[in-house]
């Protein structure tokens, strides 16, 4: 992984991925995160639920770059906690993918604390249809 910065763009380059599911990508982070659809969660309070308890809402799991470039609309959790190049990367993919996408397959990109109930984020998730997570 390597970051470059030119022009007032930083770029990400690298191969981020598990063994099987490797892609190669270019991202200009800067000009991605002004997009308006980002959005920041803040951390939750504490709550008497198990962290492994998953939520209502039906939400697909992505797991390495070769998943998230060919996810359908719906609940998409991106997993990449602890791993903040590829929260960024993910986030700045994302964005810049929900630009060129004139059928409004991207409505909203929830950037998610590190720790999060997925039990108590049901209301949240039902208020916004089709939004990625990034985890």
């Amino acid at each position: 992984m390597q970051t470059e910065t030119r022009n007032s763009f930083t770029r990400i380059l690298g191969n981020i991925g598990r063994p099987g599911c490797v892609t190669f990508f270019s991202v200009d982070v800067l000009p991605a995160l002004r997009s308006n659809i980002i959005c920041r969660l803040s951390p939750q309070l504490p709550c008497r639920h198990s962290r492994s308890e998953p939520p209502q809402a039906h939400m697909t799991s992505i797991e390495c770059w070769d998943e998230l470039r060919e996810f359908s609309a719906g609940n998409v959790v991106v997993r990449a906690n602890r791993n903040w190049i590829a929260r960024l990367a993910a986030t700045a993919y994302l964005a810049q993918s929900a630009e060129r996408d004139r059928r409004g397959n991207i409505r909203r990109i929830t950037v998610c604390p590190s720790s999060v109930c997925w039990k108590c984020m049901d209301t949240y998730v039902a208020q916004h249809a089709a939004s990625i997570y990034i985890y």
